[in-house]
């Protein structure tokens, strides 16, 4: 029998090995990138399904747009463990109405499914909180759905607060989950 963890559903996890590469991504991690996040956020809808493939095209379109660009503010980091993308975390400025000034955002964290459970995305969000607080942030914000339980939990521990409730016009028309808006001082 392999060695490793399991989890209530059954999935394998792999063993973090010793020495896990954090880099920032580059153009070619784009489709790794994309499968992770689309694996990440929609799987309930099945690899087999279109609305699945269409994702995960429109993300990675998205994701080549934004390392393309290399706005200022804009970073991609990922964690490399045996050789393969094992999660990711995006940080950029962002400015909301009526904010006058850009705050450092959190979004996209995700942890491939064999890595879960172990630290990985508490030290992503460690990086991603570094690189705020090495361009002068005090603070730095991310949204989570109110039903994601693991992803709260996380960031709980991790010292974020709730800020706000807010509700998509999408959630709104589907009945779905409230977006929390969380904020964490560094």
């Amino acid at each position: 029998m392999e060695s490793g963890l399991y989890n209530q559903k059954g999935f394998h996890h792999r063993p973090l090995p010793a020495q896990i590469e954090f880099r920032p991504a580059q153009l070619d991690d784009r489709e790794a990138i994309a499968k992770l996040l689309s694996a990440s956020f929609h799987r309930h809808l099945g690899t087999d399904s279109w609305l699945y493939w269409l994702l995960y095209l429109s993300i990675q379109s998205d994701l080549k747009q934004r390392l393309q660009r290399r706005k200022s503010g804009y970073d991609c980091w990922i964690a490399i463990a045996d050789g393969a993308i094992a999660g990711v975390i995006e940080l950029e400025l962002k400015q909301d109405w009526p904010r006058q000034t850009a705050y450092p955002y959190c979004s996209n964290l995700a942890v491939a499914e064999a890595w879960r459970r172990q630290g990985l995305a508490s030290q992503l969000l460690r990086q991603a909180e570094q690189t705020a607080q090495s361009r002068g942030s005090s603070q730095v914000y991310l949204h989570v759905l109110e039903s994601n339980y693991r992803a709260r939990s996380l960031y709980t521990k991790q010292g974020y607060s709730l800020q706000k409730r807010d509700r998509t016009w999408q959630a709104w028309m589907t009945g779905g989950s409230w977006r929390l808006f969380l904020s964490k001082p560094l």
